[in-house]
């Protein structure tokens, strides 16, 4: 495995800003050079105007030490800052206060030839540092300075535990070998040498939260050193065993300033270019914005991370920037994104708490900035909706976005979808409706998050595209089937009326003929009950769906009270869904359909159930039957047995009960004896042609004088092997209306365990005498199951669609409304690709790649400088040996180095998409973990000019061909890594 850490580094922009403030003259009196010196000037001096980010320099002391006077120190910063632009310097000698202090964005306090004057400042220092600004301390002696407030302000201010005096005549180096980001610059194996009587330095022995930033080796001439900051000051000298620094830097908190501390008189050094590196370095590391934790993970609608999602020209699409302030502190920051031009402007720009739609606040249209401000923990999501241009051609498009704090670069991230003309299938939700099922709950949000990034993750292994309707348009929104006005009159149902009850449903088949249009799907997966996508409500053919009961099938005795569909005339079909031309109420349909239900909430066994149920459908879906269980179990009525489709069944599996007819006759032990058999077995497929509803199935008569109920079910279908059920059952496909718990057969059966329910959603027929209706139906579907001379079945949802395809009237005379009605009652609720017997995964090298690459999230690790680590595993690999004997490493998916005359090896090509803004570009550190795999002929590439004889004369041309000759020695090849920038208008 070999692990890559590239270092991203973006440049440093600093931004910051305040008022102006009208100065005195810089007319510099001279000074005497002996402590007891005239007294500050105490005017405030203009150096630089700019109304950018201001410094201010304060000297304050009793007169130069050793020579280095006010005016030298002044002179020597106001060089340094000088070459830093956008700068405000201001000069103050005196003892500032702290309201003159608090208007700078940086204090520069300078007491480096001085007899200790610190005690006299400490207050103002102290308080300007607790306001979170940054402050460059030069003040040698601290250690003889320990008057009133200095022990505190030393441990307090300038984090440092310990203080060891140096005599001023001693001369020494110091050296930049901590590695610290203030001394980079500066050679770290060269000593600094500090020049005698400048001063009288010190070191320090900096807290745990203090760095060292100038290492001070062990000097012999020392004065003493002090202790303990707890209890400061202790005169009893002591050895530092040369472990100390003479500069350290504290990097500030969230109510603390940065602080630098120097123990020598910077200003004093002899060389003076390294002396204004370092002080340059030190300014800039201060003025630098804390590094903020703030998170960004940047999404393609609901996908993780590492999923890929397609979408077709003029498709809608939500880029989703998902941030999070890690911070203790409230964060105001800008969000940003880059999309190519093939996305256009956004056309919606939304903010909101979390993945519900219910907190939505929209934006600006067209926005590309959203600004935030973030309190402690806080999460918030910005999303871009844009639509793709219709003229798209296929191809992988990459959008990337940024969070910036004042101007300054805080970390980045990018995705990538991909453009495709075609799809094996089309997978349709309402994301908002789902989420409104859950409002309030947490626990049922991440349900619905759960079960959205599954659907990309399936569509992503199946090649099929995710669509939310809601994103089309905002009446699918408030689609509510407790607003469906039905006119209470069964007799006078009619077209008109049929269409205008499935007003929603047919606007939203529109958009899937609009989309299957472009992309020429074979199947339609619908994720959602009636309350999330509508089912169409078709007005009953044979004007017997309202009846409580029926004698000789013509007389209808009572009008049904519930559900209200059924008391008004009507039934649920997804059959116009699956429609692209408009004849589908004769079975004629072009795009296998199933769809996706499950309880939304409910209790059993004292657990919560959610939206599990409708995940773990798609997933059993997904991974199909198991093919490795070969019993089929049936029950059948008596007066209608299926004879043909148990016949079927015969070819495939072991068929199990089949001689228990479940008749009017022994009623009670037949159920038993399915039940048991059910409980006792493994099985592959369940076939039930008998009575029943959406709350049981019965034994005896239809009027259920025994039954297996849905709460049975729970526990008589319960499998771990995918079973398909097939349910030739008046009503037992019915959902409604209790939408919220297992109450029904088909909730109950997936919850049980099931991979794909079949079932009716309304009234079905069959003939004591003569196969008809259903059971026709229901034999089709089998024959196509199981397809002769087919190695493997027939998916589920491509049998039963051509079972509805295949039917044939009675007699092939004519069509009446028990054939419309029996083509179209009949559901599929799972996956309509998922196969009985899917074939066992093989090693096609055409279809996958053998390593593994995963990507971290970029990381910053200093002031717009970022890591993102990039690991690669090789999982598989073979050696082949050609005809003249050379051997190949072929690695899956790796493509080959062809360079002249040298080695002909596997390479593996990652691509990281980065900003526009990003430079020095490099990879910071490699770890490989290697294995010897043995000796082998690896053969070089050579360049062959071959003629070829034409009617035209000899033509010439260049082949590659092996060669055992090379110009390499040594081992090859001799990097393992390397990077291939290329800049584009959106990303590099």
């Amino acid at each position: 495995m070999m692990i890559e850490v590239l270092k991203i580094t973006f440049l440093l922009l600093i931004l910051l800003t305040q008022p102006i403030i009208v100065f005195a003259e810089d007319n510099t009196p001279s000074r005497s050079s002996h402590p007891d010196g005239p007294p500050h000037t105490n005017k405030l001096v203009n150096l630089i105007s700019a109304n950018t980010t201001r410094v201010l320099i304060v000297t304050e002391g009793h007169g130069p030490l050793t020579g280095i006077s006010p005016i030298e120190e002044k002179d020597f910063w106001l060089s340094v800052l000088s070459e830093i632009p956008n700068l405000g310097v201001d000069w103050y000698d005196g003892i500032p206060s702290f309201d003159l202090l608090n208007q700078y964005d940086l204090v520069i306090y300078d007491a480096g030839g001085y007899w200790y004057p610190l005690d006299q400042v400490v207050d103002p220092l102290k308080d300007y540092h607790f306001t979170g600004k940054p402050l460059i301390v030069v003040a040698p002696d601290i250690n003889y300075n320990w008057w009133s407030g200095v022990p505190e302000f030393t441990k307090d201010v300038l984090h440092i535990e310990g203080v060891l005096g140096i005599m001023p005549e001693a001369v020494y180096d110091i050296y930049a070998n901590t590695g610290h980001e203030i001394v980079y610059s500066i050679p770290a194996e060269v000593g600094i040498s500090v020049p005698a009587v400048t001063s009288w330095p010190d070191c320090f022995d900096p807290a745990p939260d203090c760095e060292g930033v100038l290492t001070q080796g062990y000097i012999p001439e020392t004065e003493f050193g002090v202790g303990s900051c707890s209890d400061l000051p202790s005169y009893s000298p002591y050895d530092p065993k040369g472990e100390l620094f003479a500069v350290v830097a504290y990097p500030g908190s969230d109510i603390e300033g940065k602080v630098i501390t120097f123990g020598i008189p910077i200003s004093g050094l002899e060389n003076k270019y390294t002396a204004k590196q370092l002080a340059k370095s030190s300014i800039l590391w201060c003025l630098q914005e804390k590094i903020v934790d703030i998170e960004l993970d940047l999404r393609i609608e609901d996908a993780d991370d590492n999923t890929l999602v397609r979408k077709a020209a003029g498709d809608k699409i939500d880029i989703v920037a998902i941030i999070k302030n890690n911070e203790d502190t409230s964060q105001l920051i800008d969000v940003e994104i880059t999309a190519p031009s093939v996305l256009g402007v956004p056309e919606k720009v939304i903010v909101r708490k979390d993945f519900p739609d219910n907190t939505e606040i929209s934006e600006d249209e067209g926005k590309t900035v959203v600004t935030l401000n973030l309190n402690p923990g806080e999460i918030r999501h910005v999303v871009w909706r844009f639509t793709i241009s219709n003229n798209a051609n296929p191809q992988e498009v990459t959008v990337s976005a940024k969070i910036k704090k004042g101007g300054t670069d805080v970390t980045f991230d990018s995705q990538t979808f991909r453009i495709v003309k075609n799809a094996k299938a089309i997978i349709v939700t309402n994301r908002y409706l789902l989420y409104k099922e859950s409002f309030g709950s947490i626990d049922y949000d991440d349900e619905v998050k759960s079960l959205l990034s599954t659907l990309y993750e399936v569509a992503n292994s199946v090649g099929a595209v995710v669509y939310y309707v809601d994103h089309y348009s905002e009446e699918f929104k408030n689609w509510d089937p407790s607003n469906v006005n039905y006119d209470g009159d069964w007799s006078n149902n009619d077209l008109q009326e049929e269409k205008s009850l499935n007003s929603i449903a047919i606007k939203i088949d529109g958009y899937i003929e609009d989309w299957a249009s472009k992309l020429d799907p074979k199947y339609l997966l619908i994720v959602g009950n009636d309350r999330i996508i509508p089912m169409y409500r078709m007005d009953d053919p044979t004007d017997q769906q309202h009846c409580e009961e029926f004698k000789f099938g013509i007389i209808c005795k009572g009008i049904r009270e519930s559900p209200e569909v059924y008391k008004n005339g009507y039934y649920f079909t997804d059959m116009p869904y699956a429609d692209l031309d408009g004849d589908w109420r004769k079975g004629d349909i072009e795009l296998s359909v199933g769809r996706i239900v499950g309880a939304i909430v409910g209790l059993y066994q004292d657990k919560v159930i959610t939206l599990k149920d409708m995940e773990e459908l798609i997933r059993r879906g997904v991974s199909g039957n198991n093919g490795e269980v070969t019993n089929a179990i049936v029950a059948t009525h008596n007066e209608a047995p299926q004879t043909t489709s148990v016949n079927e069944l015969k070819k495939k599996f072991t068929v199990l009960n089949e001689e228990k007819l479940v008749g009017k006759t022994n009623k009670k032990d037949t159920k038993n004896e399915l039940v048991n058999t059910l409980k006792n077995n493994r099985y592959s497929l369940f076939l039930y042609s008998g009575h029943g509803n959406q709350w049981e199935i019965s034994f005896g008569d239809k009027k259920g004088t025994d039954s297996i109920g849905c709460s049975d079910a729970l526990k008589v279908f319960e499998s771990k092997d995918r079973p398909i059920l097939f349910f030739e059952s008046c009503e037992v496909g019915n959902i409604l209306p209790d939408d919220f718990s297992r109450n029904n057969m088909v909730y109950a059966t997936i919850g049980a365990g099931a991979s794909s329910v079949i079932a009716s959603t309304a009234i079905t027929y069959y003939n004591k005498l003569l196969s008809t209706h259903a059971e026709v139906l229901t034999d089709e579907f089998f024959k196509n199951l199981f397809k002769k001379d087919s190695k493997y079945s027939m998916p589920v949802g491509d049998a039963l669609k051509k079972a509805k395809e295949d039917y044939s009237p009675f007699f092939k005379i004519k069509w009446t409304g028990k054939d419309i009605k029996t083509v179209t009652e009949f559901q599929l609720y799972g996956v309509p690709w998922e196969v009985i017997d899917p074939p066992k995964t093989g090693s096609n090298e055409d279809d996958w790649e053998g390593y593994t690459v995963s990507r971290s999230k970029p990381r910053l690790v200093d002031e717009n400088t970022f890591e993102i680590d990039v690991s690669v595993n090789i999982s598989q690999y073979n050696i082949i040996t050609t005809e003249d004997g050379y051997d190949l490493i072929i690695i899956p998916g790796a493509s080959y180095t062809l360079n002249e005359m040298e080695p002909v090896i596997p390479y593996i090509t990652i691509p990281l998409y980065l900003s526009t803004s990003a430079n020095n570009i490099i990879i910071a550190s490699e770890k490989l973990e290697k294995k010897f795999i043995g000796e082998y002929n690896i053969p070089s590439s050579r360049t062959e000019i071959v003629s070829l004889e034409t009617p035209s004369g000899k033509t010439f041309y260049s082949t590659t061909n092996f060669t055992t000759e090379t110009i390499v020695s040594g081992l090859y090849p001799p990097f393992t890594s390397s990077l291939d920038i290329v800049n584009n208008t959106e990303h590099k």
